[in-house]
């Protein structure tokens, strides 16, 4: 049933309907109040004023400013930061993405290997960090390796946390994938990220298994339709059209993060009972950060979970079971 689900997920439009919950202090909520006033969309500026209305019950003096004059003035400032930036770069065409994932790692640091080394250094020493650089980058690549090791050759599995010297490197990576990927890695708190309105012009993804089923016609008459819907009005109202945006259509999202951020999304969402997509975004990033540096592999990313699963998530559900009885 899990996995029907999965497969079936990419029908849902972005208009379908979901419970979440928010927790958060002050500060965020009124961080959040603003943003979700600034919206072009009329339901979200309705679930903004419906918090508000909550909030102020609780902790009106610590969300105010959202809706007072300094919020509107900071709502003014992002509205003409805006308008001023659209007329900037004038209209831009849409470039059709490849309709199937692709991760392409666009910046990194040039010796993360180095740059850990340095932070180890700096953190036991009374050098400066330039110093620790340049000593670093001087080691010979037997001493680099000896370092990597005692880092993480005592690290057991995925659950033990790596030190902050994994937090000195950083990648940018460009990713074409199904919404539902972004909507599962956008949780994660640790990175920077950056999407475009979301679109059904890139084409959409199609399980393996609904290819070789029945349903393949019925999948694929459905998604096109949801296409040739959002075609219609997208012209007039490309931010609503977004509502019309299915769960299965590929769209474009930046994400920079971290060594230890890609360490933690990458063991985390390859895990066999992850959804099939984005447990191959996961592994992408993986190989082409490997793939520019291989020593990472070796040390790095010994935890992450490189196979293919036909049910992922049925050795979970039977620990769950075992656990229940």
């Amino acid at each position: 049933r899990a996995k029907a689900c999965d497969l079936a997920r990419g029908l849902l439009p972005l208009a379908t309907a979901t419970n979440m919950g928010v927790y958060g202090n002050g500060r965020a909520f009124e961080y959040l109040l603003t943003n979700l006033l600034h919206s072009p969309l009329v339901e979200v500026r309705t679930i903004a004023r419906l918090l508000d209305e909550n909030l102020k019950m609780i902790i009106s003096a610590f969300v105010k400013r959202a809706t007072n004059e300094r919020g509107e003035k900071y709502r003014a400032y992002l509205s003409a930061a805006e308008a001023g930036v659209r007329s900037a770069i004038g209209s831009n065409g849409i470039t059709v993405a490849k309709s199937e994932i692709c991760v392409t790692l666009l910046d990194c640091d040039p010796q993360p290997v180095e740059t850990m080394i340095a932070s180890v250094l700096y953190a036991r020493s009374a050098m400066s960090y330039d110093d620790a650089l340049q000593k670093a980058r001087a080691m010979p690549a037997n001493e680099k390796e000896k370092i990597l090791d005692a880092l993480f050759s005592s690290r057991e599995n995925r659950h033990h946390k790596p030190g902050r010297e994994c937090e000195y490197p950083y990648f940018t990576f460009d990713v074409v994938a199904d919404w539902g990927v972004y909507k599962d890695l956008m949780r994660h708190r640790m990175l920077t990220r950056h999407h475009q309105l979301f679109t059904n012009e890139h084409g959409y993804w199609m399980p393996e298994e609904i290819k070789v089923s029945e349903f393949a016609e019925e999948y694929r008459s459905a998604m096109d339709a949801a296409c040739a819907a959002y075609d219609t009005i997208k012209g007039d109202f490309p931010n609503e059209a977004q509502y019309l945006v299915t769960h299965g259509s590929y769209n474009r999202f930046m994400m920079r993060m971290n060594l230890r951020e890609v360490m933690h999304m990458a063991e985390l969402r390859a895990s066999p009972q992850g959804h099939t997509t984005y447990r191959k975004v996961a592994q992408e990033l993986v190989k082409r950060v490997a793939e520019k540096f291989p020593i990472l592999e070796k040390y790095v990313f010994r935890f992450v979970d490189f196979a293919d699963y036909e049910l992922e998530r049925l050795d979970a559900f039977r620990k769950i079971a075992k656990k229940a009885e």
